[in-house]
């Protein structure tokens, strides 16, 4: 299954069409967090008895850029709303481990840029070509801000970027797998979260099970660097996660 996942993604023998056909699975509808912040939730299956959700957050920037983080394949009806917000100006993967549907928007949307973070290019261009660093695009050419939080272990290719929201004077707060706010509807799945002393409300940003399990130690710090950050922080409003709900 992996082999057959990784044909897809790489194989220029595969059309992109198929590619996209294949890629494709269950979501939702593009819903707007904000005036120029929307969000779809697609599910994955590993089994009948496990699901997982992910989020594409597209996000439009004052200068009228349009930014994919974390892209997500869609039928007719979702690209057709996509397209009503713009085309696709940049694609972000977040880490190397959420490369599943970028390839296929690359090929659907040539002249978009390439994103991820800087020490995890090597592995994302096992899947699709990096034109930059967010890092270095985000911050230079959009004047975006984005964190690496101290405590996070060596190597560890994740970011979280604040989002101006249009309107207000207030930001929002995107995560990929450093924090979630996902309540679990599988069983085998709210055990695990109990097993690792994670909470199973959905209204609640929690450090994610796999920091839980890979880096144990480096979790209570993660948390107290959101608390502060949150403390701190007059124009936070909204945090966006890539696996639940927003929190406000």
């Amino acid at each position: 299954q992996q082999a057959r996942h990784n044909y897809l993604l790489t194989s220029p023998s595969v059309s992109p069409d198929r590619q996209w056909a294949q890629l494709l699975t269950p979501h939702g509808r593009l819903e707007a967090r904000a005036p120029n912040l929307w969000q779809v939730t697609s599910i994955l299956s590993a089994s009948p008895f496990l699901s997982w959700p992910r989020n594409m957050t597209v996000y439009r920037h004052k200068d009228g850029t349009l930014i994919l983080h974390n892209p997500i394949v869609l039928d007719d009806e979702g690209m057709e709303k996509l397209a009503t917000l713009g085309s696709p100006d940049v694609l972000i993967a977040p880490n190397s481990n959420h490369c599943r549907d970028i390839s296929a928007y690359k090929r659907r949307f040539p002249d978009a840029t390439v994103l991820c973070p800087g020490d995890c290019v090597e592995k994302v261009e096992e899947v699709v070509a990096v034109d930059a660093t967010c890092e270095e695009f985000l911050c230079k050419n959009l004047e975006l801000r984005v964190y690496r939080p101290g405590m996070l272990p060596n190597g560890y290719n994740e970011l979280v970027y604040e989002l101006p929201l249009e309107g207000s004077e207030t930001t929002s707060l995107l995560f990929c797998d450093t924090f979630v706010s996902y309540s679990p509807e599988s069983v085998l799945l709210r055990m695990t979260f109990k097993g690792f002393g994670m909470s199973t409300s959905p209204r609640i940003a929690k450090s994610s099970i796999f920091f839980h399990y890979k880096f144990p130690k480096h979790v209570p710090l993660l948390e107290r660097w959101l608390e502060k950050v949150l403390e701190s922080s007059h124009s936070v409003e909204l945090l966006l996660f890539t696996h639940g709900p927003p929190i406000r």
